[in-house]
């Protein structure tokens, strides 16, 4: 998947700084805004370039913003660091049909 890559990236990032186990809330708080942020705009890099030249760009961008989004909202920062699972594959494959369905028109056939 798209995303594994980015993901991979960030995970190995994290984990020195998990590993810690630092209790203060403000960094965790910090951290959490800050792993959210990187990990969007990595996944959205990696998924304009996967999707090449046979997008249009803002398409591309809207498409993968979406799915950033969506999966964002229901994977835990362990599953978008990880995304192996046969949940996150699951819900990478939802967030793509959700959304091509509300941002790709479609022609009645």
């Amino acid at each position: 998947m798209i995303f594994r890559r980015a993901a991979a990236v960030l995970y190995l990032a994290i984990v020195p700084l998990t590993l810690a186990g630092c209790g203060d809330s403000e960094f965790k708080e910090g951290f959490d805004r800050g792993f959210d942020r990187s990990w969007k705009e990595s996944f959205v890099k990696s998924c304009i370039k996967g999707a090449g030249p046979r997008v249009e760009a803002k398409m591309a961008a809207d498409l993968c913003a979406c799915m950033g989004d969506y999966m964002s909202a229901r994977l835990t920062r362990a599953e978008l660091a990880n995304p192996v699972s046969e949940r996150s594959e699951k819900i990478g494959e939802e967030a793509t049909d959700a959304c091509v369905a509300k941002l790709v028109p479609q022609t009645p056939g």
